[in-house]
């Protein structure tokens, strides 16, 4: 998924899109962890995100984290089946 990253970047670049905005609203507005630090990376790289997005990131993924984890023991001392 790496190299369509860079083509769908390169792609709204010829179509004059505002990359900067784009990224930053698909970051901001998805559900997955894996693309969400994708595109991070990819605004990193290119000088795009600030400091208080990179600060909502880690809380957002701490949360997840600790969600899962609490979820995850929750079930697995649980008597209960879904």
């Amino acid at each position: 998924m790496q190299g369509e990253t860079g083509l769908a970047v390169a792609t709204l670049e010829r179509l004059g899109d505002d990359v900067e905005s784009d990224l930053r609203e698909l970051m901001q507005g998805t559900v997955r962890r894996s693309l969400r630090l994708q595109i991070a990376d990819e605004m990193k790289k290119r000088g795009y995100i600030r400091p208080n997005e990179w600060k909502m990131l880690e809380t957002i993924t701490l949360i997840e984290v600790d969600c899962t984890h609490a979820l995850a023991h929750l079930f697995t001392n649980s008597n209960t089946s879904i």
